[in-house]
């Protein structure tokens, strides 16, 4: 950010990458590490919701895996959508059809299986930045 607090086009976009499992996370980061976002990692739902208070408007991509110790990314997903409401937040599962429509209601962008395709992956992240690119460029953000 800016010292004033508002977002500069040059601030790195970041992707916060949520899932118990270290093996997942690494996988989502070497997918993800072809683009120039910083990428953050958390264990479960609770460190998630802490990464994306402390990076706000910088935040294109939240991936949250479904079901994880302490908060699950079902749980931590409606307060996600709060403090980052441009951002495009992601859950997965190994089976995300009992999660899809709750997913949806509560703001989710998208809701997608393990394992994943790498080609929608990269397709998912091209697009969250090019809305937060868009997002950065609308008047209000200028102010």
């Amino acid at each position: 950010m800016g010292e004033d607090g508002g977002i500069n086009m040059g601030d790195e976009r970041v992707v916060v990458i949520a899932d118990d499992e270290e093996m997942v996370r690494d996988f989502l980061k070497a997918v993800f590490s072809r683009t120039h976002c910083r990428i953050l990692e958390a264990s479960d739902g609770e460190e998630a919701v802490e990464l994306v208070r402390r990076e706000g408007d910088r935040i294109a991509l939240v991936m949250l895996d479904a079901v994880m110790p302490r908060k699950g990314g079902i749980e931590a997903l409606p307060e996600v959508v709060r403090e980052v409401p441009h951002a495009h937040v992601v859950l997965f599962s190994g089976n995300p059809e009992p999660y899809r429509r709750k997913a949806l209601s509560l703001g989710a962008h998208r809701v997608l299986s393990k394992p994943f395709r790498v080609k929608e992956l990269v397709h998912l992240l091209d697009e969250a930045l090019a809305h937060a690119s868009q997002e950065a460029m609308t008047p209000a953000k200028a102010l």
